[in-house]
């Protein structure tokens, strides 16, 4: 339950991708171009219907924080490195990038393979983006709706694909998605708002927050809880979470919303996880970064099903990052 906790916290936090191998790029002082900064509502206007998750990160609202350096050092060979490839373009993703956006294909934590696109609200140079990107090998170009689409040939880089869609605006990921970000930045297509599910979970998020998120979840994920601990029968019910992240100084609040439409299923989940805090918090004395959090822990049924809360020092988080 220590490493539930733990991933729980993290997966809150977390928006950097596993690695990639390193080239050697120009990297200069982005020129900036005309500004055009929106919110985070705006940004999904050309986010596929078909998405199944996303996290969405405000970079001006977080770059000055020891966390976000913490993040962006994190390094996962289980996850894609999205992050290296912002820096091989020659982004400074500190003082150049406003908004980042991660979309996935496939629900929460399952054994299916997700397809995944990132946006990116920036400033740029786009002749240093474009010769950067002929020495990191992606210079295939393909026309798709008055728009070029950039890849490779080699084994690193076939499964990337790039393009610069306006002046504010660089997307890059799985072609299918990419082509479907292409067609909405045009004004053609659906966008997420379409996706009744998606619209519900991401109805009790705090957009202003510097980092938010939601998910459906994949019922295979909790027939695993199960095998491996009955009491996550208890989670059945759920089917979608949502998070945000804010921060005031050096204090952190964080806000998890399970999503269930059987409320007596949430009381007994609310029940279970307060019994989980009570055994824990007294089971744990040796661990007293977990005896803090544990303590700061609330938990309620509220819409859209369970609202888990809880609020922390920006030292206390690195630690249990650290430790996970």
């Amino acid at each position: 339950m220590k490493k539930i906790i733990l991933f729980i916290l993290v997966l809150t936090l977390i928006f950097s991708f596993g690695c990639r191998e390193k080239v050697v790029t120009k990297v200069e002082e982005a020129k900036p171009t005309e500004e055009k900064v929106i919110i985070g509502d705006d940004i999904l206007n050309i986010i596929p219907k078909k998405t199944q998750g996303l996290i969405f990160l405000n970079v001006q609202k977080s770059a000055d924080t020891k966390l976000f350096d913490k993040l962006i050092a994190l390094e996962s060979e289980k996850t894609k490195n999205y992050y290296n490839l912002i820096r091989e373009l020659g982004i400074d993703i500190k003082k150049d990038v406003h908004f980042l956006t991660v979309a996935n294909s496939k629900k929460f934590v399952s054994d299916k393979k997700s397809d995944v696109v990132v946006v990116l609200n920036l400033k740029y140079d786009k002749d240093l983006i474009l010769s950067n990107l002929k020495e990191m090998g992606l210079d295939k170009e393909e026309d798709y709706q008055n728009v070029t689409i950039y890849s490779g040939n080699d084994e690193r880089n076939k499964e990337i694909k790039l393009v610069i869609l306006d002046e504010t605006y660089i997307a890059y990921g799985d072609e299918i998605l990419l082509k479907a970000v292409i067609d909405l930045s045009q004004g053609k297509g659906e966008n997420i708002y379409k996706n009744e599910k998606m619209k519900t979970v991401l109805k009790y998020i705090n957009k202003e927050a510097f980092l938010w998120g939601g998910y459906l979840i994949s019922k295979e994920v909790i027939e695993k809880a199960v095998v491996k601990n009955p009491l996550a029968r208890n989670l059945e019910s759920i089917e979608a979470a949502s998070f945000f992240v804010n921060h005031d100084k050096s204090d952190y609040f964080c806000q998890i919303n399970l999503a269930g439409e059987d409320e007596t299923k949430n009381k007994q989940i609310v029940e279970f996880i307060n019994l989980v805090k009570i055994f824990y918090s007294t089971g744990l004395k040796e661990d007293t970064d977990i005896q803090a959090l544990l303590k700061n822990i609330n938990v309620s049924v509220e819409p859209p099903g369970i609202k888990i809360t809880f609020k922390t020092s920006e030292d206390l988080m690195i630690k249990l990052i650290e430790k996970s």
